[in-house]
């Protein structure tokens, strides 16, 4: 057997080697399922800063999501049953607010693009 075929074969079993001591780890069981500041989606989500807008700066508010506020309100209506979840035992469902906002971003920004 050559040296270079060699040396291959010994680091291919050291990779083996590697990855099955890897595996036979025993994985340390999660303290939490979320961290704490990810879970108050009340201060750092974006619908804070849509009411912020939509109260102080309207301007802001249609300039944010290309549309004012009672249409917002109108759309939201229609589609918020449509696209209401329910919450499961792992988490909270994501508020039909939250998705409409998404939705509308989203939007906005391939209409910029084009």
């Amino acid at each position: 057997m050559s040296s270079i075929r060699r040396k291959k074969t010994v680091l291919g079993y050291a990779g083996v080697y590697y990855l099955y001591m890897n595996m036979l780890k025993a994985r340390t069981p999660r303290s939490v399922w979320i961290k704490n500041w990810m879970s108050d989606k009340t201060k750092f989500g974006h619908l804070p800063l849509l009411q912020e807008l939509r109260t102080n700066n309207p301007e802001d508010f249609i300039n944010y999501l290309s549309i004012d506020g009672t249409t917002f309100d109108h759309l939201l209506s229609l589609i918020g049953p449509l696209i209401q979840k329910e919450d499961t035992v792992m988490r909270e469902c994501i508020p039909p607010e939250q998705r409409l906002l998404a939705t509308l971003t989203y939007t906005r920004i391939l209409i910029l693009q084009n």
